[in-house]
């Protein structure tokens, strides 16, 4: 049987465009939790929150369970900051190396012969 999401059908509304006072709220209190200072799980580098969309590096809010997977774009639980680029670049695939490593640890790419 076939895993992938069923696309939208045309015409269809973005769930995550819907409601943008909610989508503010959920920006607001994650940089609250933060601190003031975000720092986005795929990379592990600082997210300035001064740098603007379509800025690769600005901030965006990324969805742990994505939306085309049944995950709420408007629960705070399911939701985190993360940069534009790496928001773009995980799409609906889990976060799984990149959460586990730092920008100095190295990542073995062959084996050792």
């Amino acid at each position: 049987m076939d895993q992938r999401p069923m696309p939208r059908p045309a015409g269809a509304i973005n769930p995550r465009r819907s409601n943008g006072a909610a989508r503010a709220k959920i920006r607001a209190r994650l940089i609250a939790q933060s601190g003031g200072h975000p720092i986005c799980p795929a990379c592990g580098q600082a997210i300035d929150l001064t740098i603007r969309w379509p800025d690769p590096r600005s901030c965006s809010i990324d969805e742990i369970v994505p939306v085309s997977k049944g995950g709420s774009a408007f629960r705070l639980d399911n939701c985190r900051l993360m940069h534009l680029k790496c928001n773009e670049s995980r799409g609906n695939k889990p976060l799984t190396r990149a959460k586990n490593a730092t920008p100095t640890q190295s990542i073995q790419l062959s084996q050792a012969w």
